[in-house]
């Protein structure tokens, strides 16, 4: 007897040439069918009565979370309107939409009112399945009025989180999406995140469904192929240039600010004599934008550096390593954004490069629970005992049954020599440096002023000659910035930098001596 045809598997075959569907899917999928009324894709169906056709679910990065509504999509008689926050992620979910057969239109700001009049008609004679838009373009009173006579038989919140993490900032539009769900009273609404605290995920609840106890779809936040570590840096650029050269590519980097993305970008150009590298951020113009996602979405060893405007962008699937030069806000962020590695379930690798001047973002962190949210990601680049993967899971209430891979738990907690490098030059040489003469110094600049003072005579000048400037003065101002290295600003020795250690130890300044030729 031939066994009976799996009818999601086989629709998912038809459709996108997916041969399984897993069970976090199938779960998901079947609710959504179910509550539309479409027969013959149940599962469990005493389970099933309970649930609601209000639903969050909980993927991991890389889950196959986009099949769980543009795989119904095909199947329900009306529009799937899907709301995201990044326009890269609507282009992206476009072109996926369009390699699947599956009639897609996107609904954005700056659109021509002939263009919103050609997008509605398709829409009203039954061609288009689904609506990419944003929460800015729902709020649009006339866009509303058009989308409220249409049969939307299916909306879909991606990134979820954003709407705590943005909307309570600088996207107040978010705020506002549970009211429009209300106007146009949809009968299936499901949010989709990667990653959720308690917090969140109460926050998620009280924006979206206010007046409804939707249905909780957790799955496992552990992605078990990424394997996670920490570097503390007091030059977090000269530490990610050395492991850029180490870690498989493709690669993206993450920083805090449009001006780091291109400075850090050129930076890696110019150490790496290499064109493979570009910076990407939200106030690119459209045309760059969409010329960078084809580059990096088709290279097989470029280097992204990128705002978080990435961090939820193109579905790419062999990213092999993700740099943070900094910690994101949020657990929830650093997941969403290291998530991006591996997707394709081969190994990867996410660090953090944790500098201590990081600390003095607090300062600027007005809100309480923010703050604190903060600390826990500082907790994370200081930690050095305890497993990097347990502790981020905890944060999310879950935890891994063994950890499948961090630098703590192999034994292999990198660390840099650079500052007790600089420690044995300034035990031997104390107040004789001002921080211009120090950095001149480690460069190996014979600058009249050190061939005057005969400083280009004494061990340890050039050392660093292979550094620029720029990170020199990097490594030292984060030496000051901590403590380790003195620059009074008064009395005896003042602006000469000296340290608190009276002496060190000649055998072990012996043993740092042994590197010279390693950095040379």
């Amino acid at each position: 007897m031939q066994e009976a045809k799996d009818p999601l598997n086989h629709e998912a075959k038809t459709h996108f040439g997916i041969d399984y569907i897993f069970p976090f899917q199938r779960l998901v999928i079947a609710n959504i069918l179910r509550s539309a009324g479409v027969k013959g894709f149940e599962v469990d169906d005493d389970y099933h009565e309970e649930l609601s056709p209000r639903q969050i679910v909980l993927l991991p990065t890389g889950s196959g979370k986009s099949l769980c509504f543009m795989l119904p999509a095909f199947l329900l008689d009306g529009i799937t309107l899907v709301v995201f926050p990044l326009l890269s992620l609507m282009s992206d979910q476009l072109r996926r939409a369009n390699e699947a057969g599956l009639d897609a239109v996107i609904l954005r700001g700056g659109q021509s009112p002939d263009d919103r009049k050609s997008i509605f008609r398709k829409c009203r004679v039954g061609n288009i399945k689904m609506i990419l838009t944003n929460p800015e373009t729902l709020q649009n009173r006339d866009v509303l009025d058009v989308l409220r006579e249409m049969m939307i038989s299916h909306l879909v919140i991606d990134e979820a989180h954003t709407v705590s993490e943005w909307g309570d900032s600088f996207r107040p539009a978010y705020l506002e999406t549970g009211k429009i769900l209300n106007e146009i009273d949809v009968p299936i609404v499901t949010a989709f995140t990667a990653t959720a605290s308690p917090h969140i995920l109460n926050r998620i609840k009280s924006v979206l469904f206010p007046n409804d106890t939707p249905n909780v779809i957790y799955g496992n936040p552990d992605r078990s192929n990424i394997s996670y570590s920490v570097i503390k840096s007091a030059s977090p650029n000269q530490t990610l240039l050395r492991k850029i050269k180490e870690l498989d590519k493709p690669a993206i980097v993450f920083t805090s600010s449009r001006t780091s993305t291109e400075l850090t970008a050129r930076m890696l150009r110019r150490e790496l004599v290499s064109k493979n590298v570009f910076f990407y951020h939200a106030g690119l113009e459209k045309p760059e934008k969409e010329k960078i996602e084809s580059w990096f979405f088709h290279s097989d060893d470029g280097i992204l550096v990128s705002t978080t405007a990435y961090g939820m962008g193109v579905d790419k699937s062999n990213i092999r390593t993700v740099i943070h030069l900094e910690p994101p806000p949020t657990v929830e962020s650093y997941l969403q954004e290291s998530g991006r590695a591996g997707r394709d379930r081969d190994h990867a690798e996410a660090l953090l490069i944790y500098n201590s001047r990081t600390k003095e973002r607090l300062n600027k962190i007005l809100d309480e629970h923010s703050a604190e949210r903060f600390k826990s990601m500082l907790h994370y680049g200081e930690n050095e005992s305890s497993c990097r993967r347990e502790y981020l899971l905890k944060l999310l209430n879950s935890a891994p049954e063994i950890c499948s891979g961090c630098d703590i738990c192999r034994d292999a907690v990198e660390s840099e020599e650079y500052e007790e490098l600089v420690m044995s030059i300034i035990t031997a040489n104390k107040r004789r440096f001002t921080r211009k003469e120090l950095v001149f110094f480690l460069k190996g600049y014979k600058t009249p002023h050190i061939k005057e003072r005969l400083l280009h005579c004494l061990w340890g000048f050039g050392i660093f000659y292979q550094w620029s400037t720029e990170m020199l003065e990097e490594l030292v101002d984060s030496m000051i910035y901590t403590g380790v290295l003195r620059l009074p600003q008064k009395g005896i020795g003042k602006h000469r930098i000296s340290t608190e250690r009276s002496k060190m130890n000649s055998a072990i300044i012996g043993f740092f001596r042994s590197f010279h030729d390693r950095f040379r």
